[in-house]
This record gives structure tokens, C-alpha cells and sequence, in this order.
């Protein structure tokens, strides 16, 4: 093993960086070997999108008429 004092100081920079990605490397063999690896995409849960009733949106559609028929009635009146 080199003796860390004759290292320049990016050079020290460098070699932890490397042990830093040595042990990131070790945790990931290490939780595979135990069993816990990545899960497969296939069982991966995509949530559902919300659906809203013909219901629901016959309301929204009529209160955003009936808004814009305020604002186009009080445009009128500015003039």
C-alpha cells in the first residue's frame, strides 16, 4: 500500500470517491447475494388512473358555462 502522505490532494479526492463507489458496489452484491434484489418490473404496481363520471364532468362543464357566461355578460355592460 502507497503511504498517504506523499498523495497530492486531488489525488486523495480521487481515491475516496473510488472507495466511496467500492462500498456502494459491496451494498448492492451484498443485498443480492441476500436475496433483496432489484424487483422485477412485471411486478411492479401501476396505480390506476382516476376515472370521473359522466356525471361529474356534465357538472364541471355546466359551472365553467355558467362562468363564462357571467364574464361575457359583464363584458357587455362595459361597454
Amino acid at each position: 500500500m502507497t503511504n498517504l502522505t506523499d498523495v497530492a490532494t486531488g489525488q486523495l479526492y480521487r481515491i475516496i470517491a473510488i472507495k466511496e463507489q467500492i462500498e456502494t458496489l459491496q451494498g448492492q452484491i451484498d443485498s443480492l447475494v441476500a436475496g433483496g434484489g432489484m424487483p422485477s418490473p412485471f411486478a411492479l404496481k401501476v396505480p390506476k388512473k382516476r376515472r370521473m363520471s359522466a356525471a361529474a364532468r356534465a357538472r364541471i362543464a355546466a359551472g365553467a358555462r355558467a362562468r363564462w357566461a357571467k364574464v361575457r355578460a359583464a363584458g357587455k355592460t362595459r361597454l
